[in-house]
């Protein structure tokens, strides 16, 4: 009898510890991503792409405590060059805040409002290069997609800001 080869799989998704402002730290398995001071700090994930269709989650795994818990949590896509790690997601990428408004460093569109996502959800990301879009599942709650005409030609990063001290975001490859 023979048998289909086991599927291989492909690098890990993580967070680019390189890529954080002193108020962001990553784990030591690259996995997570949380606060260490209060203000924003932005990370990339390690990986990219420029064609295909990739899908990740990202796992609010801790909601920061305090008057402003969970504020400013953004979660989506950015391309290395316009990454900034001291400012926020919405003003460099494409992105969804913990509110659910959909936003953009080009697109703003505060009517367009997908369901919240709080502490233990699981946010499931699909970018499409080839078509230009960006889908997400909120916590299997809410499907859309949120940006339908993205710029073709460029390579986008899995992107999160953070914002409280203890705010803590969790990174996996859903597929490729």
């Amino acid at each position: 009898e023979r048998r289909a080869p086991a599927p291989v799989a492909g690098p890990a998704l993580l967070w680019d510890g390189s890529t954080l402002s002193p108020g962001g730290r990553v784990s030591t398995d690259g996995a997570a991503f949380f606060c260490v001071d209060e203000g924003a700090t932005s990370v990339i994930a390690t990986q990219g792409w420029s064609s295909g269709t990739h899908t990740w989650t990202i796992t609010l795994e801790h909601k920061g405590t305090g008057p402003n818990s969970g504020r400013d949590i953004y979660l989506g896509i950015c391309t290395r060059e316009a990454f900034d790690p001291r400012r926020y997601l919405n003003t460099i990428g494409y992105c969804l805040d913990r509110n659910g408004k959909i936003d953009s460093r080009t697109t703003r569109a505060p009517a367009n409002r997908l369901l919240s996502y709080h502490q233990g959800d699981q946010i499931t990301f699909t970018l499409n290069c080839d078509a230009g879009t960006l889908a997400v599942d909120v916590a299997g709650r809410q499907q859309a997609v949120i940006f339908p005409e993205l710029p073709r030609g460029q390579t986008f990063y899995p992107a999160a800001t953070c914002y409280m001290v203890a705010d803590r975001l969790g990174i996996a490859a859903a597929g490729s």
